[in-house]
């Protein structure tokens, strides 16, 4: 049964003479075998002699021509779809989005204004002559001529006065 398959594919060839002498000793030495095969042979024999034997007209070059246009036009309308732009508006954005980006929006609000109140800048050369002497009180060794270390032990005791506070 499997056999048949392959050797059906090929009767057409063998039918032409257009197989090798392997290929062809394997089909002739099926046809021996089976009738089935042996008879699609013989069918195919008889449907080409009567279709050698009609008379059917060629088409022109033209026909061709034309139809070559027209299938390429057909395949190439199945193959590549039309581009379809959709306008993208924001108020479309899916609910997930828009919450999402707002949440985002808060947080950076929030953010900012709780650093905002954590940095205590002198706004006159009087509140920061205060708090070098209210540093000096606190932690006389700070060097202030040491600008580095100054800014440093500086923030450190903002940050021990913020957690006092708190």
């Amino acid at each position: 049964m499997f056999r048949c398959i392959f050797i059906r594919e090929k009767l057409y060839d063998y039918q032409d003479n257009s197989l090798s002498e392997l290929e062809k000793s394997k089909v002739e030495e099926h046809l021996k075998d089976c009738p089935d095969c042996s008879k699609r042979l013989f069918q195919m024999k008889e449907l080409l002699t009567l279709v050698e034997h009609k008379n059917i007209p060629k088409p022109s070059e033209d026909f061709w021509h034309k139809f070559k246009i027209e299938l390429d036009d057909k395949l190439n309308a199945r193959l590549v779809t039309p581009l379809k732009l959709k306008p993208v508006s924001v108020l479309g954005l899916k609910p997930e989005l828009a919450i999402t980006l707002v949440s985002v929006f808060l947080v950076i609000i929030a953010l900012g204004v709780h650093l905002r109140n954590k940095v205590i800048i002198a706004n006159s050369d009087t509140q920061l002559l205060d708090e070098i002497s209210i540093l000096e009180e606190i932690k006389p060794e700070i060097d202030i001529a040491n600008a580095d270390e100054a800014s440093f032990d500086e923030l450190y005791l903002l940050d021990q006065q913020d957690q006092d506070s708190a």
